[in-house]
């Protein structure tokens, strides 16, 4: 224990830039508002819909495409198993890199096929189609950048997923700037499309600065064991996809395209949480990357864990809630109606919040029922409600299933944390 504190009083001390990595998040916090402000004011709140169906196609389908590959990176990179199996992080996130970029590689070939057949055989699907192209063409990059950026959140370097997020945010807005008034609503889709190229780009430098690797080591193929053990996580990377993106999917599939728009507002304003949050590093410091033995927190530095991240989340999140019809009156109508949808969401950004050491001890240890029977309930249950709700609710229903699903997760991992041994 004296060893634990002593690591947690250095991590304290140590020289670091906070107040550049302040700046850093404001800006990054800023460009996030700016560039859905932007985004509503130069759309219909129908046009603005249909062009925020394509984050859901980008986002969503990036996130089963990488789940598996996503978990083994981040319990490799929290449970520090770079010792144990001889294995750097570098050499496996570059392994993991490269075969999810061929599954992702793969995936977008067929929808261009696809949606190559369906321009000749449905001539008036050619303005949606010609919409959501970009999107379908940005799905390796948003998959390499997303996961890159989550072995970086592994690692509490959560930084550089702020820095790279300004590419997408900067090109839609500068897409908004300077566009003209006739502008399609492809012109849009394309500049997600490059931002996200760019974003791809500074994910990718970043990571190979934290995660180091020889110039011999970027060949080596993957070992078998380490494919074996990807494998294994394919169902709850799945699950856990459909628990963070079933109730969009299914919002933008069955909702008019006005409450995709209200609901993605509300979840885009409520995501600059994770911009703040995280730079808490409730769980840890940057020199874990040196450490050469697996986390195995004691219950009272986990316990105390807990609490500071119920703490911290509260106090970040309840101003939020408060600040929220103003927040909400800048995007205008009909966006300033949506207090109870982005109230939800930001109780979505608070659970996650307070769950996320109780998250991060369960990677190390690594109980794979559990871990299956708290993601796959929460999958289950997010999108029965919504799929019961939305018809009748639309936006309301999508961000109280999200909400009810990271409660089921996040209390589930707190109850394994505490259910260990003292």
């Amino acid at each position: 224990m004296a060893e634990t504190a002593a690591a947690g009083s250095e991590c304290s001390t140590a020289a670091h830039p906070w107040i550049g990595e302040l700046l850093l998040r404001l800006l990054g916090a800023a460009l996030q508002i700016l560039a859905t402000w932007a985004v509503v004011r130069a759309l219909t709140p129908e046009e603005a819909g249909v062009y925020f169906r394509g984050f859901v196609i980008a986002l969503g389908l990036s996130t089963l495409l990488r789940g598996k590959y996503e978990i083994y990176m981040a319990q490799h990179v929290i449970g520090r198993r770079a010792t144990t199996t001889g294995i750097p992080n570098g050499v496996l996130l570059m392994q993991l890199a490269r075969r999810m970029l061929l599954r992702s590689s793969m995936l977008c070939a067929v929808l261009l096929v696809v949606t190559a057949d369906l321009d000749i055989q449905a001539p008036q699907l050619q303005t949606i189609l010609q919409t959501y192209l970009p999107f379908v063409l940005a799905v390796p990059c948003v998959s390499l950048s997303s996961l890159l950026g989550e072995a970086l959140r592994a690692a509490n370097r959560t930084l550089g997923i702020v820095v790279a997020a300004y590419a997408v945010n900067l090109s839609i807005l500068l897409a908004v700037v300077l566009a003209p008034s006739d502008a399609s609503l492809a012109l849009y889709s394309w500049a997600f499309l490059l931002g996200s190229l760019v974003s791809a780009g500074v994910v990718a430098a970043l990571a190979w600065r934290a995660f180091p690797i020889e110039r011999g080591e970027s060949r080596l193929p993957i070992c078998r064991e380490a494919l074996q053990g990807v494998d294994s996580r394919e169902l709850i990377g799945l699950a856990r996809g459909l628990l963070l993106w079933g109730p969009l999917c299914i919002l933008a599939v069955w909702a008019p395209a006005i409450q995709m728009a209200q609901y993605a507002v509300a979840a885009r304003t409520a995501l600059i949480v994770d911009i703040f949050l995280p730079a808490l590093n409730l769980t840890g410091c940057r020199e874990t990357l040196l450490a050469t033995q697996p986390i195995q927190a004691p219950r009272r530095l986990l316990l105390r864990q807990l609490a500071t991240a119920v703490l911290y989340s509260s106090a970040f999140v309840v101003p939020l809630l408060v600040l929220a019809p103003a927040t909400l009156a800048l995007y205008g109508k009909p966006y300033d109606s949506q207090l109870t949808v982005y109230a939800l969401l930001l109780g979505v950004q608070w659970a996650n919040g307070v769950g996320r050491p109780a998250v991060r001890q369960a990677v190390v240890e690594w109980n794979a029922r559990r871990i299956g029977v708290a993601v796959g309930s929460g999958a289950v249950a997010v999108v029965l409600i919504c799929a019961l709700g939305v018809t009748a609710y639309g936006a309301l229903a999508a961000a109280a299933a999200s909400l009810i699903g990271a409660l089921i997760v996040n209390g589930r991992a707190i109850g394994m944390a505490l259910s260990r041994p003292a």
